[in-house]
């Protein structure tokens, strides 16, 4: 079983006692898992659904514990895994990001249809997010990007992501949470070889390898972005270049962004802080109800 299989199946049995539900979707012929979970508090129907998005080698699982926190105050909090991520399987037609962005499409149309949702997304997951609010503005009322990936990057930045996600070494999974990580947990170690194993697999390799100065979005693209965003780029992110935080600050129209910089957040606060980060979210949304 893989790693993110476990995490994920482990994530879903604590949030069962909650009201979590197991669901399928089948997609371009892809086989996806979602965790869901429908609010029970009274009042909490004037919230749209919260739609979370999973970066490469993640899964729905790592959004357990802000599933859990976020379920009261939106209407239905869902977190889908990627073919190959999580409980999801292996899908032989993703075999590069244009194919993993079309299933991701065809999931989020699939939970946008009804009514548009608030996007959160962090690292790639945060590149999809932005991609899909900005070819469809309709369906997102709120996006929220968390060290988001996605931005054309120079040759050096390029090779600086490519350096960190290197899993040619025994201890390189190790070395990989160190940077992922505000505090590095103290299982690091232990499950050190296990996320080289998943990090180092040919479908997260090969997206990797084939980066060139011409992949992502453009400046031009963000410029036109009319969705209310939240960019929150912690002050211990050491997976990607800075360079990306500052080029989506100088491109993003200012009148649709909000920027935090949080002490003591790193590359995933899903899984360091995520009280901390719904209530970030929280007190935004509610910054927003006046201009709706």
């Amino acid at each position: 079983m893989r790693l993110s299989s476990l995490l994920e199946r482990l994530a879903l049995h604590k949030l069962k006692s909650i009201g979590a539900r197991s669901e399928w979707l089948d997609v371009h012929g892809a086989r996806i898992h979602q965790i869901s979970l429908p609010s029970l508090r009274a009042g909490a129907g004037s919230a749209p659904p919260l739609l979370l998005v999973h970066g490469l080698g993640s899964n729905a699982g790592s959004y357990g514990e802000l599933i859990r926190f976020a379920h009261p105050h939106f209407r239905r909090v869902v977190a889908p895994s990627a073919p190959a991520h999580g409980m999801s399987p292996t899908h032989d037609s993703v075999k590069d990001p244009e194919e993993l962005y079309r299933l991701w499409v065809a999931v989020l149309d699939h939970h946008t249809q009804r009514e548009p949702v608030t996007l959160l997304g962090t690292s790639l997951g945060g590149a999809i997010a932005l991609r899909y609010a900005l070819e469809r503005p309709e369906r997102v009322q709120a996006l929220v990007l968390c060290s988001p990936a996605g931005l054309q990057m120079t040759l050096e930045e390029i090779r600086a992501v490519q350096g960190n996600f290197r899993m040619d070494k025994l201890n390189d999974g190790a070395r990989f949470l160190k940077l992922l990580f505000h505090e590095p947990p103290p299982w690091s170690a232990l499950l050190g070889l296990a996320v080289r194993a998943t990090l180092g697999g040919e479908l997260i390799q090969g997206f990797l390898r084939d980066l060139t100065p011409k992949t992502g979005l453009s400046p031009a693209e963000l410029s036109t972005l009319t969705v209310p965003t939240l960019l929150i780029w912690g002050q211990s992110e050491r997976i990607l270049p800075r360079g990306i935080f500052e080029r989506y600050q100088a491109c993003i129209p200012s009148e649709r962004l909000t920027i935090l910089e949080p002490e003591g957040f790193g590359h995933s606060p899903q899984l360091e802080r995520p009280r901390e980060l719904l209530t970030a979210l929280l007190t935004w949304r509610s910054s927003l109800e006046p201009h709706r």
